[in-house]
């Protein structure tokens, strides 16, 4: 049960909605089920493991946070006229079409004991509103992702056990309201310059891709049931979400399958991502700019010593395309020929030279489908590693420096 709180005033022509997400006491099952995994346990009701431990990343360098993390594994978000699984079986799928499966609940609860574990000790092991946030997009399995990681990340210790039997604490999940993923399906209406865009992207995608998007769908449709439109891409991503979903959750892909998955069809629709979200630098810039600005900007107030409240972490819940935009923003090859799994996270380390008082930004992925989630450094092209965090804002001003979102989007 989540309980929502919605404060609105009013004042002339500006409406402010605050929405409180409280954790659901549901995520209870995944922490007593699934807490012993990989070796990444949540601590025993009333203990208190973190106290006398530092986790490797937290060194005396380290200043702030923010992770952007992508959802656990969910079922397909549509799925194929002949497909024998579809998203509305409640036998493969018990929770719902838009909940995390059993393993992406595991994978995503596996993710904030990670984070713990390479922190503890700069993050406390109480959790306080003045030191750590929770933001989500608005879909169940990014807000159950969060709630997850949450439990992994803070299980109560000392005088937040509440419940000697329950090792969960309700923690508060906040909107993002910021994040761009919901212009994939919506930019008619929410953001036309970028649905211009988009369908420009789109259609040269098409053409530049005609014979081997034709060659596919049309062995496909004999099997699946969707027809084959000459110079469209219509269905393949359906198709490839639903071969994906079903490996994530271990069910056997049928024979006909092979000859097209996972290639040929993974590159095509890896092309297909791009010319959806990042064709061009506006596209860029209008999917996930407003984003990498808040995050800039947290940053900034650390480095300017100004944050109110002074957090040590933010954590932002969101999907493939969140990470994908980021890693457009800085330049990184990985956003044009890497899937982002499910579990994955980006993680955003300010950290201050101590002598020099000098600020700079590194970056770190952890990838959701590695055994031991291991955290890798990635590179910033045009900048060194760590990035400087003054060049940092140099060479991504232009994905950032938006002043009027809604004037951009309509002009």
């Amino acid at each position: 049960m989540a309980i929502y709180v919605i404060l609105k005033r009013t004042d002339f022509r500006l409406c402010m909605i605050v929405t409180v997400i409280l954790v659901p006491v549901a995520i209870a099952f995944v922490v007593i089920n699934f807490g012993q995994t990989d070796g990444l346990s949540s601590p025993g009701p009333g203990t208190n493991n973190a106290t006398n431990s530092t986790g490797p990343n937290s060194t005396a360098t380290l200043q702030f946070l923010i992770v952007v993390s992508r959802h656990g594994n969910r079922p397909p978000l549509d799925s194929f006229p002949t497909w024998s699984h579809p998203k509305n079986h409640t036998d493969v799928w018990p929770y719902g079409p838009d909940s995390l499966t059993k393993l992406g609940r595991i994978k995503t609860y596996r993710l904030g004991a990670k984070l713990r574990a390479l922190y503890d000790g700069f993050l406390d092991h109480f959790y306080y509103p003045k030191d750590f946030i929770m933001y989500s997009t608005l879909t169940d399995r990014t807000l159950q992702s969060a709630e997850d990681i949450l439990a992994g990340l803070f299980p109560p210790v000392g005088f937040q056990v509440w419940n000697s039997n329950l090792t969960w604490q309700p923690i508060p999940i906040y909107p993002t309201y910021v994040e761009g993923t919901h212009l994939w399906d919506d930019s008619i209406t929410t953001c036309p310059t970028f649905y211009a865009a988009k369908i420009k992207s789109l259609s040269q995608f098409d053409l530049d891709n005609a014979a081997n998007i034709s060659t596919l769908m049309t062995y496909l449709q004999n099997y699946t049931g969707i027809p084959a439109v000459p110079g469209t891409h219509n269905g393949l991503y359906k198709v490839w979400d639903t071969f994906v979903s079903a490996e994530n959750q271990g069910l056997s892909l049928p024979v006909w399958s092979t000859p097209v998955y996972p290639e040929p069809m993974s590159t095509l629709v890896k092309k297909l991502f791009v010319a959806s979200v990042i064709g061009t630098d506006n596209m860029i810039r209008l999917f996930q700019g407003r984003l990498f600005q808040e995050m800039m900007s947290l940053m900034e107030a650390k480095v300017e010593n100004s944050a109110t409240p002074d957090r040590s972490m933010v954590h932002y819940s969101g999907h493939d395309t969140s990470l994908m935009g980021l890693q457009a923003i800085l330049g990184m090859p990985q956003a044009y020929n890497t899937f982002v799994k499910t579990g994955s996270a980006m993680i955003f380390e300010l950290l201050k030279n101590v002598d020099t008082s000098t600020y700079y930004v590194q970056v770190l992925y952890i990838d959701g489908n590695s055994a031991d989630m291991k955290p890798v450094v990635l590179d910033i092209p045009s900048c060194s590693s760590p990035c400087d965090f003054n060049t940092l804002r140099s060479i991504t001003a232009k994905y950032y420096n938006i002043t009027d979102y809604t004037q951009e989007c309509t002009s």
